[in-house]
């Protein structure tokens, strides 16, 4: 009775707004009402998805670009007892703070690059170096990839890259 009412209105609107009412008609018999016990013709079976496997550490690191941003966080680049930057790569997000610990006896002072200016990023620079058990933090403002160096060694040498992701 429902499908019949339907058609009549579909029927008397055609002459007010055709492409309205045969779009209504459409959604009334294929959407809202399909035809589902008509003879001989087989019920619909309702497809269900399989849910996909949680992602193991194994097969998804803990990388930024796969976290969500959870709100301002350290990251930490030791300067060992040998003198080596570790990890001497980085990626973090902008407002994310990053210090340098130095662990080694010797004066260490990170910068970024371009030797001597660092003026890829004013402001990134442990002015004077850090001495044993001293730390240098540097709070990231705005996205990109920033290479440091030493600054103490005299030389442009890359020690290594810091990214700097938007949240």
């Amino acid at each position: 009775m429902r499908r019949l009412l339907t058609i009549v209105f579909v029927v008397i609107a055609a002459g007010a707004g055709g492409l309205f009412a045969v779009g209504f008609l459409v959604y009334q018999l294929f959407i809202v009402h399909p035809i589902t016990d008509a003879p001989g013709r087989p019920a619909p079976v309702p497809v269900v998805p399989e849910p996909m496997p949680a992602p193991t550490p194994e097969s998804a690191p803990a990388t930024p670009e796969r976290m969500a941003y959870e709100g301002p966080r350290e990251l930490i680049i030791r300067i060992t007892d040998s003198g080596v930057y570790e990890p001497h790569d980085v990626t973090l997000y902008v407002g994310d703070t990053l210090t340098f610990i130095n662990e080694d006896g010797d004066l260490h002072w990170p910068g970024a690059n371009p030797h001597p200016t660092h003026s890829s990023l004013p402001g990134f620079s442990a002015s004077g170096g850090i001495m044993r058990g001293q730390w240098y933090s540097y709070v990231f403002m705005r996205p990109g990839v920033f290479a440091y160096h030493e600054h103490l060694l005299n030389s442009s040498v890359t020690i290594g890259r810091i990214t700097v992701l938007s949240q």
